[in-house]
């Protein structure tokens, strides 16, 4: 949920105008359609934001799908469809090419998880109409992991701690350069004064 709300309310953010949102999601998983739903809900409650439409598009059919999907959504919606939010980035690895065809360099995509090194490449770059992604702070949960084992082998009781989803757009990329996107967070230093007993 945290995801989906990061993801709808960076997109309200972003509209400076009336905003027409399609939200593609897979209706075979579940995280997927509790993700698609809250970012249904958030935008529906934006006064100037309308869902034009909720399309279930399986991620493994993507590259054969998003193509005559985007001519479709065209079609029907014309100039009112704004934004893209999507459940995952494997949508917008395919979706740029068909936005180009049509000539819809105006709408903006936005995924709700994965932060894949293919999408964040896209944001850094600023070429792709992807302008932001949610990723997990995968570096941090796994040195998380190694601190639950020793708490564990300890005979300790865990941790407790649920790392937060970031927001990864262009100016978060330009503003840490080539760091990883967790590396603001700190994490390492405050597991070394855990493990090693460190006062710094």
């Amino acid at each position: 949920m945290a995801v989906a709300k990061l993801a709808a309310d960076y997109a309200i953010q972003q509209a400076n105008r009336p905003m027409g949102v399609v939200i593609l999601t897979d209706r075979r998983f579940e995280i997927a359609v509790a993700k698609s739903d809250a970012m249904k809900k958030i935008i529906e409650q934006c006064g100037h934001c309308k869902v034009l439409a909720v399309e279930d598009v399986p991620i493994n059919e993507v590259t054969e799908t998003i193509g005559p999907l985007v001519n479709k959504l065209n079609q029907q919606f014309g100039k009112q469809w704004t934004h893209t939010l999507a459940i995952n980035d494997v949508y917008f690895d395919e979706m740029n090419f068909p936005l180009r065809q049509i000539r819809r360099p105006d709408i903006r995509n936005i995924s709700a998880g994965d932060g894949s090194s293919k999408a964040i490449n896209r944001i850094r770059g600023g070429l792709s109409q992807q302008i932001a992604t949610v990723a997990e702070p995968l570096n941090a949960q796994g040195w998380q992991m190694v601190d639950e084992l020793n708490r564990a082998f300890a005979g300790q009781p865990p941790s407790g701690y649920t790392t937060s989803p970031i927001l990864v757009t262009r100016d978060m990329l330009k503003a840490i350069g080539n760091r990883d996107i967790d590396a603001q967070l700190g994490y390492q230093e405050a597991y070394e004064k855990i493990w090693f007993n460190k006062n710094r």
